[in-house]
């Protein structure tokens, strides 16, 4: 009796990608409540001292070194990949538009027609960003099944 609880505690060697990956779910999820929250504390801290400009710069550049480590820390390979790049290009431009757009609400009546135009265009920006994120996605999706079946249906 004693040996079955000893042999049941122990872990066996798919246990322990398990718990890797447990574990890096865990580091990742607080990797990015720190960086939201940092976020947050710069945004508050340059509104409060009215100097948007460097409120928007610095959480663009917080967001996106804080994404590329998070998603390099994630990534088995130590060295910075396209999708790694990617990722924190993406997350970086739709967190500065959000800002942004926050930042317009603000005061309604005083936003100018080269600030709405500034929006309008960054909008388009952020919608192109978005839409290649996903395709070229899709389309590396595409390419390694098409692989994967042209290897598999060719004579050897």
């Amino acid at each position: 009796m004693a040996n079955e609880k000893h042999t049941s505690r122990r872990y066996h060697k798919n246990d322990a990608g398990e718990i890797l990956k447990s574990y890096s779910v865990r580091i990742s999820t607080l990797g990015a409540l720190a960086i939201i929250a940092s976020d947050l504390a710069l945004i508050y801290y340059f509104a409060s001292i009215q100097n948007f400009f460097l409120a928007i710069a610095t959480v663009g550049i917080v967001t996106f070194i804080g994404i590329l480590a998070l998603a390099n820390y994630v990534s088995i390979d130590p060295r910075i990949s396209t999708g790694e790049m990617r990722s924190a290009i993406t997350a970086s431009i739709i967190v500065v538009y959000l800002v942004v757009i926050a930042f317009s609400f603000t005061d309604e009546k005083n936003i100018s027609e080269t600030a709405k135009t500034v929006i309008q265009h960054f909008t388009w920006v952020v919608g192109v960003v978005v839409i290649f994120y996903f395709g070229s996605k899709g389309v590396l999706q595409y390419l390694e099944a098409k692989n994967k079946t042209d290897t598999n249906t060719a004579p050897k």
